[in-house]
């Protein structure tokens, strides 16, 4: 334990303050994007499902009396 305290020690004073403040804003900067890319590939997700139901409701014909078809939007 006393090694990696020390290696890390180590590293901070080579690196100095402004090492380390770049450091530590480098991995806030990637956490945020991960939790951004995150949030986006579910709303995406979400948005192509809706859009291959709406897509799936959109060809459906209805056959009337008489033989005649008429094009459902899916919600009549």
């Amino acid at each position: 334990m006393n090694a990696l305290r020390w290696h890390l020690h180590q590293w901070a004073r080579r690196l100095g303050m402004t090492g380390l403040v770049g450091l530590g804003l480098l991995a806030a900067a990637l956490l945020l994007q991960a939790i951004q890319v995150a949030s986006l590939q579910q709303a995406t997700l979400e948005q192509h499902e809706r859009l291959a139901a709406l897509r799936g409701g959109a060809g459906r014909r209805r056959r009337l009396p008489g033989g005649a078809t008429r094009l459902t939007r899916g919600f009549d």
